[in-house]
């Protein structure tokens, strides 16, 4: 329950289109929220590391159902 709010309460952010858990570049496991495009503002709201997980940014586009 808490994983699941901890991802609306992400998601409810403005540019935000996604959230996962990932690999960083050094193989550790990270969180991913995947924006929809470059956002100063989206990036000042969004915390630097969560729950014991750093946060990693990725702008991916806007994400439709296929």
């Amino acid at each position: 329950l808490a994983e699941f709010e901890v991802k609306n309460r992400l998601l409810a952010v403005p540019g935000v289109v996604g959230v996962y858990e990932g690999l960083g570049r050094d193989g550790k496991p990270v969180l991913r929220i995947m924006l929809a495009r470059k956002s100063p503002a989206a990036e000042r709201r969004l915390p630097r590391r969560l729950d014991g997980y750093r946060v990693e940014l990725e702008v991916t586009g806007a994400i439709t159902p296929m």
